[in-house]
């Protein structure tokens, strides 16, 4: 089996053959012993086709560089409409074609230790043909140098002359930009003197207004002094008129009781005289007739007494009531009259109040007028700075940029560290986990296995998100990996207010009127930089970026153009990386970001009350690698400062080796775990949910860059290639499909039964976690454990 996968892996960039195998070389020492001559014969034929083949395969890798010649110069003709970014596209142009000879170079590296892998086992073979073969040996590698040479000449003419055609065309497009701007400028003095004499006018119209008020607010105050004073006045007067003749009625109808009071006990009298006659009706008649007749004289004395004296006195009283009532009347009709008066008086200040109340309108109207004159004018005056900016030239532009690529200070001094010789990825590992708990924090080494194999497979999960408890390490791992590593490393805090691509790039501030580059861009538009004597470019080097609590805020507001584009470099060409557009102001051609494989991406997140729940387009995305719970504490008696250089810097080259973009396992060795990936994704219909290619293919590719997988390849042992593929599977389960069942309701749904079935009769580890997640989500699948990378068997 590793011998076939030897053979699978061994051939070249170029697509020709690879080594013999060891059966053909075993049959031609056989041939040699039995017939030298024809051996050898059948030996050279065989050589002389696949030096044909090797030849036939330059032809068509020239003949792929002619066509890569035919992309640039359409690549070059969509550039010329940014003419601003001329001098960086030349720069990448360049850097293109750097990268297009070292990969040439390295091609011929490649073939020339290929050739001599084969020329030492011909030698071996047959020794007799050394000097034929180095003569076509030598023919050959002559014919590779010509179309080498040919090519370069090719591409060096090529480009001098699409440089001067770019130069000459965009030479016209600044001059004739120039005489445009010329005339928007003399069209906006034009308007600022327009402006200034509107501003002039409605100077003078608020003087005016001014005054008007002054005066307006003289006058009310006047007119409110007299209407308080006229109200007193008329208040006072009437309250004594009431008063008065509230006094004199009362008192008359005092005198009007009194008499008839008297009038009534008189008469009471009369009927008891009478009572007391019939009373007496026993008596003798002549006594009581002479009684009667004397009370008769007696009465009609009395009678004509009172009849006599009431009326003159009530005659009297009446006239005198009368009288009174007169001079109420009279002094009514005087209050009457003073009250209409009054009333006068009060329509007078009411239309003074009417009148008063239509100045204060007019004078809010003017207050209006004015605000808005002002609101026009200021809209106005943000217009011409608008116009300004929409006419900003090429030099201002090229000021933005170059503070956006502005080198990082932290970075600037890496050139002289990077890594010179060829690096182990096993032993590589080993000093970082051996350096970590020497510093002080202790991981697993399957977490860091886990971690750093995420990172590799950034072409389909270009996010590496670390979940857990506080205080287990998820921001320290990182920062720990990439120093002692040495990766450079730089941290970006997540605020609560993001909401777009540019709080994490940077803005236009039009106030200052400069654009504030976050560090994250500087970063990473000088990853994409070759180092030069005056710059610190890090195209060699690799760089690493972790959004500290990146779910603070929502992931797809500020990442979403991030996640897009990542995703996007699977399907191009090695030498070809999507780019972000970022906006450097109004009407401003934007700034071009590539996002190179030399930067890779991580986060780090709590699940609480504070902060934001992961989409699913996060999750098909990216990895989730959840840290256990600390089963045993350990002591950290000294704390240790992280030394200030870390380790040597590692080179972009070497992290390319290292990663796999070709899965070497045949179909007897993966296809079990692709059907237990299926079974998932059927058991999981019956929540609704399911699994995309892309969740596949990321668990394949993640368990074809596992270190330990590798290892176990090269090892050529089957066994332990079966077991390390079933702990990387386990470490998929967890990190890609566990995320996706999220919120599945644990009562009466098959589909967690059926997974958890399918859990158990692998062997994988993660029961006990799988089963904690059903029973603490309250009716819902949550995964929050990490238990079985403490309890399984660790690598």
């Amino acid at each position: 089996m590793m011998g076939k996968n030897r053979h699978q892996g061994g051939s070249g960039a170029f697509g020709v053959a690879g080594p013999v195998p060891a059966n053909q070389i075993q049959a031609a020492g056989a041939g040699l012993a039995d017939g030298p001559g024809q051996a050898a014969a059948a030996s050279l034929e065989q050589r002389e086709r696949e030096l044909a083949d090797w030849a036939h395969a330059l032809e068509q890798e020239a003949a792929r560089h002619i066509e890569r010649v035919g992309a640039c110069d359409k690549r070059e003709k969509a550039l010329l409409a940014r003419e601003a970014g001329l001098g960086q596209q030349e720069q990448a142009l360049a850097t293109q074609l750097a990268q297009q000879q070292a990969e040439l170079a390295a091609r011929t590296r490649a073939l020339q230790e290929r050739d001599e892998r084969i020329r030492r086992a011909e030698a071996e073979r047959d020794a007799g043909y050394v000097e034929q073969r180095a003569r076509q040996e030598d023919a050959l590698m002559a014919r590779h140098q010509q179309l080498l040479t040919a090519m370069e000449e090719q591409l060096a003419a090529g480009r001098a002359e699409r440089l001067a055609a770019l130069e000459r065309e965009v030479g016209d497009a600044r001059a004739e930009l120039a005489r445009h701007n010329d005339a928007e400028r003399a069209r906006l003095v034009q308007r600022e003197e327009a402006l200034g004499r509107h501003e002039q006018a409605v100077e003078d119209a608020r003087l005016a207004v001014h005054r008007d008020r002054i005066r307006l607010d003289a006058a009310l105050a006047s007119l409110e002094q007299e209407r308080a004073s006229l109200e007193q006045e008329a208040e006072r007067m009437a309250f004594d008129r009431v008063a008065s003749a509230e006094a004199q009625l009362a008192g008359a109808r005092a005198e009007n009781a009194r008499l008839l009071a008297l009038i009534d006990g008189q008469r009471r009298d009369g009927d008891r005289y009478a009572a007391l006659a019939r009373q007496l009706g026993g008596l003798d008649a002549a006594l009581v007739e002479q009684q009667l007749a004397e009370l008769h004289q007696r009465n009609e004395g009395l009678v004509r007494e009172l009849a006599a004296r009431p009326s003159e006195q009530v005659l009297a009283d009446l006239a005198r009531i009368r009288q009174e009532r007169d001079a109420l009347a009279e002094q009514h009709a005087r209050s009457e009259d003073e009250l209409a008066r009054l009333r006068d008086a009060g329509l007078q200040v009411s239309s003074l109040k009417h009148l008063a109340g239509k100045y204060e309108l007019d004078n809010r109207q003017l207050k209006d007028n004015i605000d808005l004159l002002e609101a026009e004018n200021r809209g106005q005056r943000e217009k011409l700075k608008r116009l300004g900016a929409s006419f900003a030239t090429p030099e201002e532009r090229e000021e933005r940029v170059a503070n956006v690529r502005r080198p990082l200070s932290q970075f600037a001094r890496v050139l002289p560290r990077l890594q010179q010789s060829e690096v182990d990825e096993m032993a590589w590992l080993q000093a970082i986990h051996q350096s970590c708990a020497a510093h002080g924090l202790h991981f697993e080494r399957r977490i860091l296995d886990a971690f750093h194999t995420a990172l590799k497979t950034a072409e389909f999960s270009p996010l590496t998100v670390l979940a857990g408890a506080s205080g287990t390490g998820k921001s320290e791992l990182p920062r720990l990996y990439a120093h002692f590593g040495g990766i450079n490393f730089l941290n970006v805090p997540v605020q609560p207010n993001w909401d777009s691509q540019e709080s994490l790039l940077g803005y236009f501030n039009s106030i200052d009127d400069r654009f504030n580059a976050q560090p994250l861009l500087r970063l990473l538009a000088q990853a994409q930089e070759a180092p030069r004597d005056d710059y610190p470019g890090l195209n060699d080097a690799l760089n690493l970026v972790l959004l500290d609590e990146m779910n603070l805020a929502h992931v797809e507001m500020y990442f979403a153009d991030f996640l897009s584009l990542l995703e996007t470099r699977r399907s191009t060409q090695r030498d070809r990386v999507p780019a972000l557009e970022v906006k450097l102001g109004a009407n401003m051609p934007p700034y071009s970001l590539q996002l190179g494989r030399n930067v890779l991406w991580a986060g780090t997140m709590n699940q609480d009350e504070t902060t934001k729940s992961l989409s699913d387009k996060v999750i098909d995305r990216g990895f989730i690698l959840h840290f256990p719970r600390p089963l045993e504490f350990h002591r950290r008696a000294e704390l240790k400062a992280l030394p200030e250089r870390g380790a040597d810097l590692l080179r972009t080259e070497t992290w390319g080796r290292w990663v796999k973009f070709r899965s070497t396992f045949d179909e007897s060795e993966i296809g079990p775990f692709r059907a237990c990936a299926q079974r998932i994704n059927d058991a999981m219909a019956g929540a609704g949910r399911a699994l995309g290619h892309r969740v596949w293919q990321s668990i394949e590719y993640y368990m074809a860059n596992h270190p330990q997988v590798l290892a176990a390849q090269r090892a050529g042992d089957a066994d332990e290639l079966a077991r390390k593929m079933h702990l990387a599977f386990e470490d998929q389960l967890v990190l890609k499909i566990m995320p996706k069942l999220r919120g599945i309701e644990t009562r009466g749904n098959p589909c967690l039964g059926r997974i958890r079935q399918e859990i158990a009769d692998g062997g994988y580890a993660i029961l006990a976690d799988f089963d904690r997640a059903t029973e603490i989500g309250y009716g819902q699948f949550i995964w929050s454990s990490a238990d079985y990378l403490t309890t399984s068997e660790q690598a």
